[in-house]
């Protein structure tokens, strides 16, 4: 496989893997087989797309949106690397986006992203959203 760069191949090997994975379930259901056995079977293609979706996370283009109040809290960019590594924050209880201390970009950032090393430099905060139960 080719190595992947930019935001666009990163893109289309991730669509061609969400299509695949979207064919595998649909043959899962065919067979009569249960979420589990499925979930198993499609395992390595889902670690896969997640991989991915965290390069692309990772050169993603920010549009941003300044100057507007959020329902998140703010942290700078080191305090909430400090607290995913300290199991502060976990994917389960929400997401967060990167921001500057007046703008928050489309571009999320996931405790998971931190604890694989996998964090943004560009941007100096983090808007957190906790998950609503």
């Amino acid at each position: 496989m080719k190595k992947l760069t930019t935001y666009s191949d990163y893109k289309k090997e991730f669509e061609k893997l969400n299509k695949e994975l979207l064919l595998q379930e649909d043959e899962c259901a065919k067979n009569g087989l249960s979420f589990d056995e499925m979930f198993e079977k499609t395992k390595d293609i889902r670690i896969q797309l997640f991989k991915i979706s965290q390069e692309m996370r990772l050169v993603q283009e920010p549009t941003m949106v300044f100057d507007k109040q959020w329902n998140g809290e703010y942290y700078t960019l080191e305090e909430f690397v400090r607290t995913c590594e300290m199991n502060g924050f976990t994917d389960e209880d929400g997401c967060g986006y990167y921001a500057t201390e007046n703008g928050k970009s489309n571009i999320p950032i996931y405790p998971s992203d931190v604890l694989d090393d996998k964090v943004r430099n560009d941007f100096s905060h983090v808007i957190w959203f906790e998950t609503e139960n």
